[in-house]
């Protein structure tokens, strides 16, 4: 492996890392930045932020799917909260106390003045809950600590109180746009770092994002010719990720993809080491064998939500005894819910109203078990009718 690969990696796999929370690795990938910080500049188009406080990767996507959003997050008022905090701990400085009470009357303030909807009403028992639950994922990136008190009571009883202490962090948690936001109007304009790049600059960027930072890259037959720069320039890709990042690159006709390798323990991959993961393999195997002659001009395989739920079920009863015990023991419905909506995070499936599309990436990543008598998933790569390159 290649200088600097393992530390390139964390940082993908990473918000940002902080000397407070993890020191020797804040030392380790800062002493070997200049391994790939060229590659970040110059082919990602991304930025390193380097502090003494952090070390961030902004790792700004081409194309938004659901995989993209904060996973943690249940509702959109999650994010509502998310962003007046945000607001709240920039007139905070670092190592200030403040109580939970004095964050949710600014809230409330704010709020108001933003004509925001739905009303926040911390009466409200849905939006204590809300608001607990995006301050534990603000305490997980380390934008605040807890000293004292337990943020559960506030779920149960409006008028608990909570500690807190901020680190000064918060102001490095968004990136620093070209212009400014009120001025686009469109979401391309929120992945350019540089507005006034010209297009072969442009193309080289976006290219690589979608391998890097997108779980792959699917284009219909009427878009092909955004393949167009990772067929002409595939070698010198592939050359680059073996180097830096120790992925490898596959190409077919209209899909593209980065690969890990088995040792890999990133959580925001497809396949992970995430038991649900596992399953959808195994979901993925039935449904290309199942209907792998039904695929359209796209390759794309269409089929109701009620054949995909059927499957689904299929599935279960054909590989219940292998799952973990939290999968086990979901009754059906749950166990369908719970599987379709990682085919959403993972930005497998197109929906409308009564039909389920799958992306070829399907008939790419699937999996069966090894034997009857061991509980170990097998990723496999199936036969399928693309022309790889």
């Amino acid at each position: 492996m290649n200088d600097g690969v393992k530390e390139f990696n964390y940082l993908l796999e990473n918000y940002w890392i902080t000397k407070r929370e993890n020191p020797d690795k804040y030392y380790e990938i800062k002493n070997n930045l200049s391994h790939f910080s060229d590659f970040v500049k110059n082919k990602l188009g991304s930025r390193i932020i380097v502090n003494p406080n952090l070390i961030k990767l902004e790792k700004i996507p081409n194309i938004t799917t659901s995989s993209m959003g904060i996973k943690e997050f249940n509702d959109p008022i999650d994010y509502i909260f998310l962003f007046l905090i945000l607001v709240f701990l920039e007139d905070t400085y670092e190592e200030e106390q403040f109580i939970l009470s004095s964050l949710t009357l600014t809230i409330i303030s704010l709020a108001n003045t933003s004509d925001i909807n739905p009303k926040i009403d911390f009466s409200i028992y849905k939006h204590r809950k809300s608001l607990v639950n995006v301050l534990r994922y603000v305490v997980s990136l380390g934008l605040i600590v807890i000293n004292d008190g337990d943020d559960f009571n506030f779920v149960e009883n409006n008028e608990s109180e909570v500690l807190y202490q901020s680190t000064g962090l918060s102001r490095y948690f968004l990136r620093v746009f070209p212009k400014e936001i009120y001025q686009m109007t469109t979401s391309e304009e929120f992945t350019l770092n540089d507005p006034y790049y010209d297009e072969s600059i442009r193309n080289r960027h976006a290219s690589y994002r979608n391998l890097l930072y997108s779980p792959f890259l699917y284009v219909s037959s009427e878009e092909i010719a955004k393949l167009e720069y990772i067929k002409n320039y595939r070698n010198i890709i592939k050359a680059d990720f073996e180097k830096y990042l120790n992925k490898e690159v596959l190409i077919y006709k209209n899909i593209a993809l980065s690969v890990v390798d088995d040792e890999n323990t990133a959580k925001n991959v497809f396949p992970n080491k995430q038991s649900i993961t596992d399953i959808l393999l195994i979901v993925n195997n039935y449904l290309y064998n199942d209907y792998k002659d039904k695929r359209d001009i796209n390759d794309l395989i269409t089929i109701s939500r009620i054949q995909f739920e059927e499957l689904i079920t299929h599935v279960r009863i054909d590989n219940d005894k292998y799952f973990s015990k939290m999968y086990r023991e979901l009754d059906n419905n749950a166990f369908i819910n719970i599987v379709i909506q990682n085919y959403k995070f993972y930005g497998v499936i197109l929906e409308n109203d009564y039909n389920i599309s799958f992306l070829p990436i399907v008939g790419l990543i699937a999996g069966i078990y090894k034997t009857e008598d061991e509980n170990e998933i097998k990723q496999l790569e199936l036969e399928v009718d693309f022309d790889a390159l």
